[in-house]
């Protein structure tokens, strides 16, 4: 027999009644959902403490790729001219990772039932940083962020808006993007996109093949992002969220997510076998990455947990490393 856990009174009940509104699913029970509570306000935290605990939910590896993105599309854009745009560059850049930082935050809350029924331990499901708490960082973080990018530039505040607008369509409500079939890789694609093209308006604007290199990647990206949820079925089940491994099952999803991964891949060899210039080098990692998580994906672990079935997700963010990191290398050659 269910028993519903106590709930708090006063502000911990309105935040808690706030966060099951924002990551409430479709065909989910209430009942089931608090069956898992929310983590409340417990106490409040301040200095670092505060600071580890956002860094930690706001995923540092993704985080270093969100860096990775725009400074190598920002050094590819502005080139020997780089010194005229490196002061402005500095506050953009710094306010796109806040930005970043307060999608991710607001992804943490929102992902609460499905990161305890994984036995994920970030820091907002395990209960050490409290929703209230997260929420407030998330609004300091996103208002932060678009004042610096707007010294940096007006067309990086507009990107700015468009990514967190992306991040809420992705995270919030019985709709989110997160929950449907193709909604995780338009967010995650598109906000991959849009790092590239945030790069490239801080080193002065676009560039044709810059940006069609940055287009393709982010398809790829979103695309094979798909790899995160090979670990994750328990928990996307309960909160009813359409993913390929949930509507496909474990192999059905691994063999999509294989195809799609060798056949960018093969289109990345051959841009690499006929495009010269700064993103050669980085079309041939990305060919050569791609067909290796197609590779690495179709695998399926040997031992039960969610631990062992974080292989291709784990290749997925090295192979978005090393391509990054191909640009970034490219651009300081000059």
């Amino acid at each position: 027999m269910y028993v519903c856990p106590m709930r708090p009174a006063g502000p911990a009940a309105t935040v808690m009644a706030m966060t099951e509104l924002l990551y409430a699913a479709p065909g989910t029970h209430r009942a089931i959902r608090r069956t898992y509570p929310v983590p409340s306000e417990r106490s409040a935290l301040t200095g670092m403490a505060l600071v580890r605990l956002v860094l930690a939910e706001t995923r540092p590896g993704v985080q270093l790729v969100i860096l990775l993105r725009v400074v190598s599309f920002f050094l590819s854009t502005a080139g020997p001219n780089v010194r005229a745009f490196a002061g402005t560059a500095a506050a953009g850049i710094a306010g796109w990772l806040s930005v970043g930082m307060a999608v991710y935050l607001l992804n943490g809350v929102t992902d609460i039932l499905g990161d305890q029924v994984n036995g994920s331990r970030r820091p907002i499901a395990s209960g050490r940083l409290p929703v209230a708490t997260a929420l407030r960082t998330t609004v300091f973080l996103a208002a932060a962020g678009l004042v610096l990018c707007a010294l940096c530039e007006r067309r990086l505040v507009v990107l700015a808006v468009a990514f967190l607008i992306l991040g809420y369509c992705y995270s919030v409500g019985p709709a989110a993007l997160k929950s449907t079939r193709m909604g995780f890789a338009i967010a995650v694609g598109g906000g991959a996109f849009l790092c590239y093209l945030a790069g490239s308006v801080m080193g002065g604007g676009l560039t044709p093949r810059l940006t069609a290199f940055g287009a393709v990647m982010a398809l790829w990206v979103g695309l094979c992002s798909a790899t995160k949820d090979l670990s994750d079925v328990a928990g996307d089940q309960l909160a009813g969220r359409q993913t390929w491994p949930v509507v496909l099952g474990d192999r059905g999803a691994r063999r999509l997510i294989s195809a799609i991964s060798l056949l960018l891949g093969c289109s990345f060899l051959a841009g690499a076998a006929v495009l010269a210039g700064p993103t050669r080098p980085a079309a041939l990692v990305a060919g050569l990455g791609a067909v290796t998580l197609g590779a690495v994906v179709l695998r399926a672990p040997r031992r039960a947990g969610r631990a062992a079935g974080r292989r291709p997700y784990r290749t997925f963010m090295a192979v978005q490393y090393a391509v990054n990191g191909a640009v970034l290398g490219s651009a300081l050659s000059w």
